[in-house]
């Protein structure tokens, strides 16, 4: 059994769409004169509630295929009677009507009620807390199922909620229905008995044999930043299909005592942990942190804390931009209350003041009352405002030097290693691509010769070169010999770079969305 919630603002759209849209039956009416003027009615009795914006309340009542041919008249009035004691709208006005044809909602014969949430003679709404405020309201949803869950245990019919067809969440999700109607995968959820059954075997040993025997294992999940070198880690498992591993379900789906930390906790005492049990091969190696070198794990992990200062600087940032919308509105108000006040007192004096005096008793009172209030106003909300400024964005770079400047020794190494390889990074790109000739126009001199606009600049930045490049310039001073020129000194090599770093160094740069050599100028 369904029972579906839908909330309105207005009664005529239902009514067309109960009995004018399709073949219908009309089942009964209470609290209206008849089926015809039900939504005029309905109408007049909400309007007395005008704080009321969705007095409409449209119930649908769906039973599974295989209980068409039991649901009489009599389960169906039972039905809606539950329902209408749940939610206290025995003595409301209500429309009932069904439809016995299938629809693109329910597939087969159905019942709508549309009830009016205002009393007919109170004007008051429901008891309160017995409605809520939207038709996805949770707590409504779950008192709906909990009625139609009642009712089809009492009478032998299908429950939604059935344990060898569900797992503990709700409804298998539409794609694993397609995907098994489609490709004939059956989804492990659908095994939830038995897969409760061996979950709950003493020791993880024996349920690994118990899944086993039923095609299935056991995949660990690990923290995003966590390889092989930190430790056993593991945040959660799945049950996997051994012949597939994109048919699987959450063991926490199951219920809360099936999550790995309650599993953990309920293994017999003595017992290996499932991270001895697995080996090596599933622990750790199952994580694409694990894989990947040393110093990238480093570097991630970092990323990761840095994401999290960022990620904590937004949430005050949107807390200080709500204060200040806030604040603006108050603003706001109180200019507009400053200025009424002001054009009341300005009517005051120029009560008392002859006509001719007018231009000057306002220019007056503007220069000695409007202007210093508003003065002093504006100084003081601007003082306000002043207490609400965001504090400044977290920049990767100064975070990382700040906590090398704080002791921690592995982000000054890090750093280290990031500028050395960084600035090798660049020299090998410089030399790589050297800069293309520019076409600077020449000027003669007095003397006959011509010297190039840009050979300046060009000698500016070879000595800039050296400046940044100390190991260029001690690479000169130790390796020249001025009897024998400039063609004694060995050419200065590209550094090898590997090609963990490359990959470090991309990633760095995804991060930063920005360009490599300006955020390390």
């Amino acid at each position: 059994m369904i029972i579906k919630l839908i909330q309105g603002q207005d009664f005529s759209g239902l009514e067309h769409y109960l009995t004018h849209k399709r073949e219908h039956e009309i089942i009964g009416h209470r609290g209206v004169s008849s089926p015809e003027a039900a939504a005029e009615e309905m109408n007049l009795v909400a309007a007395e509630r005008p704080d009321v914006k969705v007095p409409a309340l449209h119930v649908i009542f769906a039973a599974s295929p295989s209980d068409w041919a039991k649901m009489c008249p009599a389960l169906w009035s039972e039905l809606t009677s539950a329902f209408e004691a749940e939610f206290s709208l025995g003595e409301h006005q209500k429309l009932e009507v069904e439809h016995p044809h299938p629809d693109k909602q329910t597939n087969g014969p159905h019942r709508h009620s549309a009830y009016n949430k205002v009393h007919p003679f109170t004007f008051a709404l429901p008891a309160k807390g017995r409605e809520g405020r939207s038709s996805w309201d949770t707590a409504a949803s779950h008192r709906a199922w909990k009625v139609a869950d009642i009712f089809a245990e009492r009478h032998g019919l299908t429950r939604v909620a059935d344990p060898t067809k569900v797992d503990a969440g709700g409804r298998i999700p539409n794609w694993m229905i397609k995907r098994e109607q489609q490709d004939g995968i059956v989804p492990v959820a659908v095994r939830a008995e038995k897969i409760r059954n061996a979950l709950s075997k003493p020791d993880w040993s024996s349920r690994l044999t118990s899944l086993a025997e039923l095609g299935l294992k056991i995949a660990p999940t690990f923290p995003r930043g966590v390889s092989q070198e930190d430790g056993n880690a593991i945040a959660g498992i799945r049950i996997v299909d051994a012949a597939n591993s994109h048919n699987f379900v959450k063991a926490s789906a199951f219920g809360r005592e099936f999550s790995y930390e309650a599993l953990e906790r309920s293994r017999a005492p003595g017992s290996p942990e499932l991270s001895k049990v697995l080996g090596n091969e599933d622990v750790g190696q199952a994580s694409e942190r694990a894989s990947l070198a040393r110093p990238f794990d480093v570097h991630s992990l970092y990323h990761l804390e840095f994401e999290k200062e960022l990620k904590t600087w937004r949430r005050e940032r949107g807390k200080v931009n709500r204060q200040r919308e806030k604040m603006l509105a108050r603003h706001k108000g109180e200019r507009s209350e400053l200025t009424q006040k002001l054009s009341s007192e300005r009517l005051e004096v120029l009560k008392g003041t002859p006509l001719a005096l007018h231009p000057a008793a306002r220019e007056m009172f503007n220069r000695m009352q409007a202007e210093p209030r508003r003065s002093a106003l504006s100084d003081k909300q601007a003082g306000e405002l002043r207490g609400l400024r965001n504090a400044r964005k977290p920049v990767w770079s100064e975070w990382l030097e700040s906590k090398a400047a704080s002791g921690d020794t592995k982000a000054a190494e890090l750093l280290r290693n990031m500028s050395s390889k960084y600035r090798n990074v660049r020299l090998k790109a410089e030399q790589a691509s050297p800069v293309a000739p520019s076409k600077a126009t020449e000027h003669c001199e007095a003397d006959g010769s011509a010297k190039s606009v840009n050979e300046a600049p060009h000698e500016a930045s070879a000595e800039r070169e050296v400046e940044l490049r100390p190991d260029l310039a001690n690479h000169l001073s130790s390796a020249a010999d001025p009897s024998l020129g400039a063609a004694a000194v060995p050419p200065l090599g590209p550094p090898d770079i590997d090609e963990d770093f490359l990959r470090l160094q991309a990633m760095d740069q995804f991060r930063k969305g920005g360009s490599r050599t300006n955020s390390l100028a």
